[in-house]
């Protein structure tokens, strides 16, 4: 899981699959030294790009390097947005009404029993107020150990796992 204010998902899926491969090693230091180039490396401004330089994870003493490329533009906040789950999920009419909820920013829940599932749909319904942004609390997943956050009297979006409704 990568947790950021900037939404550059390009750059975290590279950054995901990179630890997923890494993983096949069944090594943590393989996986420990990347993780610790990409973070102590600047993050890249909006149309740039960084290269990280890192040990092989496949040959013994060669170096690879990593290149970080970050967008250019709001634009490209929709590349990794999938409306596909959200159309799936949600009749048009609850789009809508919740489209609607989010412009004139009131308290929304969304609750699932499916992480991926919840992230998904809160990821695109954020993504159809473009060229809007949303300016108050957003937690897409919410732990269950802050669960009071639901009683906050400005305006949020929360995503709660259906598991955690028993806890409240």
């Amino acid at each position: 899981v990568i947790l950021s204010s900037v939404p550059c998902y390009s750059i975290f899926h590279s950054v995901l699959n990179e630890v997923e491969l890494r993983s096949s090693t069944q090594q943590l230091k393989p996986i420990e030294i990347f993780i610790d180039a990409v973070l102590t490396a600047p993050f890249p401004e909006p149309g740039e790009s960084i290269r990280v330089d890192v040990c092989s994870w496949s040959k013994a003493g060669q170096i690879d390097e990593f290149k970080l490329q970050r967008p250019s533009g709001l634009d490209s906040i929709h590349d990794f947005v999938d409306f596909v789950v959200l159309l799936k999920l949600l009749d048009s009419r609850m789009i809508v009404q919740l489209f609607a909820s989010l412009l004139v920013e009131r308290r929304i829940v969304f609750v699932a029993t499916q992480l991926a599932d919840l992230t998904a749909v809160i990821n695109a319904m954020m993504a159809l107020l473009y060229p809007f942004t949303w300016q108050h609390i957003f937690v897409p997943v919410l732990p269950s150990s802050l669960l009071t956050f639901c009683c906050a009297p400005m305006p949020f979006v929360l995503g709660i796992l259906r598991s955690y409704l028993g806890e409240a």
